[in-house]
């Protein structure tokens, strides 16, 4: 009998102990793709994403004024991430100015 690959990955993931890594990629990946919809891809050249753990998304900014309109967005960020994963797993945004 086959299984389908989407039921494969995760659960070699979780036996290989790197569900929570590849959790935190994937939230890194969605954080970049919401950045360059909602500012551009110049804009998001300057917004880099560090880590991820405990529901915490570090994020490396280039200035205090994209941090600010950042913040401003948080909400509608983490939302947008939490929707794309299917999980409320990104409570907050944490910056890093450069």
């Amino acid at each position: 009998m086959f299984k389908k690959i989407k039921d494969i990955i995760p659960s070699s993931l979780s036996r290989y102990g790197l569900d929570r890594q590849a959790q935190a990629s994937f939230v890194c990946f969605i954080f970049k793709e919401a950045i360059k919809e909602k500012w551009g891809e110049e804009v998001s050249k300057n917004i880099q994403p560090l880590s991820f753990k405990n529901g915490v998304l570090r994020i490396k900014v280039s200035d205090s004024i994209m941090a600010s309109e950042i913040q401003l967005n948080q909400f509608e960020i983490t939302n947008k991430i939490n929707k794309k994963i299917g999980k409320d797993i990104v409570k907050r945004l944490q910056f890093r100015i450069k």
